[in-house]
């Protein structure tokens, strides 16, 4: 367990520090449901690029057994999703999440400390390199959660929150995405 400590150490200084010329960018939401008596989670997340959004609602895994550990899933199942079903190239994936303890682990505000559970040091530690290896930097930043639907990042939790709740419930997974049409995609441009 502590070469993965270390490893996940080193590897948040690395992408802590990595410089980014030209930012072009990939985001996501991620939310988590843990339910203590059943012991059962879910995540719901949203990543998207410039041509893609792609929603998943995925039930945990049962080393989750607490929400912290449901909401690390999540940000960690969001990160992998945007580098790896994406198609456009990025150098910088910021995820939202309403879980200021996974922000934490991931650094955010400059956060030293990580997780104690081995199945979540190594999966912090793939994530981790996958962007690595991309040459990405990755960004974990708190939002505070239940804002209401007036705005898109109260809309986005919310609507993440509904889907872990579903994959809590139903136990399966589910997938959905959609390429953004090019009318759409121009629209607000031309309108700036």
């Amino acid at each position: 367990m502590s070469a993965h400590r270390e490893r996940v150490k080193m590897l948040k200084r690395v992408n802590a520090h990595q410089q980014v010329n030209d930012p072009f960018w990939l985001s996501g939401y991620t939310d988590g449901s843990h339910h203590p008596d059943t012991g059962k989670g879910g995540v719901g997340l949203w990543v998207r690029d410039n041509e893609t959004r792609i929603l998943k609602a995925i039930p945990t895994p049962p080393w989750a057994v607490n929400s912290n550990l449901v909401e690390l899933f999540g940000v960690c199942a969001a990160i992998e999703t945007a580098l790896t079903e994406l198609t456009q190239e990025a150098n910088i994936l910021v995820i939202k999440t309403d879980s200021q303890s996974t922000a934490n682990w991931f650094g955010w505000q400059g956060n030293k400390s990580v997780p104690k559970q081995p199945e979540a040091l190594e999966m912090m530690q793939h994530v981790l390199e996958l962007a690595t290896d991309r040459r990405v930097k990755g960004v974990v930043k708190w939002v505070k959660g239940h804002q209401g639907t007036g705005s898109v990042v109260g809309y986005l939790n919310n609507r993440v929150d509904k889907m872990a709740r579903d994959a809590r419930l139903k136990g399966v997974p589910s997938r959905w995405s959609c390429r953004v049409n090019e009318e759409r995609k121009q629209g607000p441009v031309a309108q700036r």
